[in-house]
């Protein structure tokens, strides 16, 4: 069974930089979670007692931790010590048993050391995709990760498609984060509006790698994996943790252009394609 859970995070642990400590990203990670990942598992009919869990990408293990009340087993993989010092803090805090290990899953040569020949029910992608070199790199990634999941198992997948306003991850930056599409005009004019913090923004987002609703679901389709789940946001669920708006789900998912540039979070359930 799974232990009851201390007091979730509250509203004091927020602040306009989600980001500024690892502290601070675990309790945003725990209430996205919370408020996010587990009630979309949950409508998806996926079990999580008992379940074995990977969350690739644990950032500082607020997620995996969430799983791992609800009696997940849970591993968390990160390539940031940091973090990984912190999800274990908070895992020791919140009285669960989480495994965590230190490795970069943009080196699958990594990826595969670090997970041996391990089997999961579930593998966690939240907010991960976007992160990896580029769009190649997620077609290997999603290829490699089918062979670490049980016959039954399913891929939790979710990012911030590149077109739309806040694509950019423009959360955490002064000034940057009130810019809708700030990401995409020209480089000469970030250093205009945001001189102060053009450059650094500019180096940090040359980690994100442009994946699109389109690209990910032709990705998924040349795969032997399978779309069973999506669901579309134009204000996606994150949104009610880092600013109290509503979730509003998307209206125009059949339309490719539209959808690409309204919608804010796209979650998708994969499962390998031989079990449709």
């Amino acid at each position: 069974m799974a232990k009851r859970s201390k007091a979730r995070p509250n509203n004091e642990h927020l602040s306009v930089n989600l980001f500024s400590s690892s502290e601070r990203r675990g309790h945003y990670e725990y209430r996205v979670a919370v408020g996010c990942v587990i009630p979309c598992l949950s409508r998806w009919n996926v079990k999580l007692e008992d379940a074995k869990v990977l969350d690739l990408g644990c950032g500082s293990g607020g997620v995996v931790v969430a799983l791992a009340e609800q009696g997940a087993k849970c591993l968390g993989l990160d390539h940031n010590n940091s973090h990984i010092r912190q999800a274990r803090l908070m895992a020791l805090d919140r009285g669960v048993d989480v495994k965590f290990v230190h490795a970069n899953a943009l080196y699958l040569e990594q990826l595969g050391l670090a997970l041996e020949s391990q089997q999961f029910d579930l593998i966690i992608l939240s907010e991960f995709l976007e992160h990896l070199v580029n769009i190649r790199q997620v077609a290997e990634t999603l290829s490699r990760l089918k062979n670490y999941l049980v016959t039954t198992g399913h891929i939790y997948a979710s990012f911030p498609p590149w077109f739309n306003p806040f694509a950019g991850h423009q959360a955490g930056w002064p000034v940057i984060r009130y810019i809708p599409w700030f990401h995409l005009i020209p480089n000469s004019l970030k250093y205009v509006i945001a001189p102060r913090h053009a450059e650094q923004y500019l180096e940090f987002a040359h980690e994100l790698n442009h994946l699109t609703i389109t690209s990910f679901e032709k990705i998924v389709e040349e795969l032997p994996l399978v779309i069973i789940k999506r669901e579309l946001f134009h204000l996606r669920p994150e949104f009610g943790v880092r600013y109290g708006v509503p979730t509003v789900r998307s209206a125009i998912g059949r339309i490719p252009i539209l959808r690409e540039i309204t919608t804010t979070g796209a979650f998708y359930l994969l499962r390998h394609s031989e079990n449709e």
